[in-house]
């Protein structure tokens, strides 16, 4: 017997059809799950820049994800450059930067613009834009290799930008460094 689409009625129950012409019911009996194809379109990279839908990850912060993607964008304009990334914890790189991002912020429209660019955000990006911490590394890898195993078995990906900020561990480092901590 083959289940017609949509018949589903949550992620644990489903229901068949009319089953009166059947047998009597015995025991046992097997049901298998079959995925359908979806046709999946998505924008292209400069139209994903441009209009970009966010992930939240932090539902304290939602204003984040736009300043991050903002933020990065200044971060690659300052690589193209300078041929290099921020100094780590120098003013004079992070205010650069911060007048990167204001300039491409003036530029931007729709959903990429942002009300109120946070500037010290825009800064700690910059201050810690060339350090690597490899549990971050590991986190962001995972994450990629799982999108990478949900097209594998079908499942649909994440289908906006995802921006993980960890400025905590900025605040962290700081209070440890300081002393405060």
């Amino acid at each position: 017997m083959v289940l017609e689409p949509g018949h589903d009625h949550g992620p644990y129950t489903f229901s068949i059809c009319d089953t009166t012409g059947f047998s009597d019911y015995v025991r046992g009996g097997i049901v298998s799950q079959v995925k359908m194809p979806q046709k999946v379109a998505f924008k292209s990279f400069t139209t994903s820049m441009a209009e970009p839908e966010f992930v939240v990850t932090d539902f304290a912060k939602f204003e984040r994800p736009g300043q991050v993607h903002l933020g990065f964008q200044a971060l690659h304009s300052y690589q193209r450059k300078h041929s290099r990334l921020p100094k780590p914890w120098c003013q004079a790189d992070g205010e650069e930067l911060v007048s990167l991002a204001k300039e491409l912020n003036s530029s931007q429209t729709g959903s990429a613009k942002v009300d109120e660019l946070d500037d010290e955000l825009i800064k700690k990006l910059a201050f810690v834009s060339a350090g690597d911490l490899a549990p971050i590394n590991a986190f962001i890898g995972g994450l990629a290799a799982q999108e990478v195993m949900k097209v594998r078995s079908r499942s649909l990906p994440v289908f906006s930008k995802l921006s993980f900020c960890s400025i905590w561990l900025y605040i962290v480092c700081v209070c440890v460094d300081q002393g405060f901590c």
